[in-house]
């Protein structure tokens, strides 16, 4: 009995929650429509040239998206400095001489050169 009344709770609870989702949902298409008959007011465009101005914003939007990230390298990739040895760097010996803004996101890892004054970092907006 406790099971079906449970699931009896759940489906009445999904059900309150699907009503209140498309109330919110009829709600935001007034406010577009009503903001769409402003603009339209406003600047004399149609609701085609609305439509299209959009359409046209977010293909651009997505591919500048495209060009700005960087594409993580093939899993299957060998390592030429798999197999060499380097000795062991004194981190304690290190100074900051320059500070850089690259990333957008938390760097999620960092490596440095064994002979040079090299960092090289990664970061979760997919650039490195």
């Amino acid at each position: 009995m406790k099971k079906y009344e449970r699931s009896m709770k759940e489906k009445m609870l999904l059900k309150l929650e699907k009503e209140k989702l498309v109330k919110s949902n009829a709600n935001l298409e007034i406010t577009k429509k009503t903001l769409e008959d402003k603009i339209t007011k406003e600047f004399g465009e149609t609701e085609d040239e609305i439509k299209s101005r959009s359409e046209m914003n977010k293909s651009k939007s997505k591919s500048s998206m495209k060009a700005k990230f960087t594409p993580f390298p093939e899993e299957n990739r060998q390592n030429p400095f798999r197999d060499l040895n380097f000795d062991k760097k004194d981190c304690t010996t290190l100074i900051e001489s320059k500070r850089l803004k690259g990333h957008k996101s938390a760097i999620t890892a960092m490596s440095l050169h064994p002979k040079k004054s090299i960092v090289a970092t990664a970061s979760d907006d997919h650039t490195w």
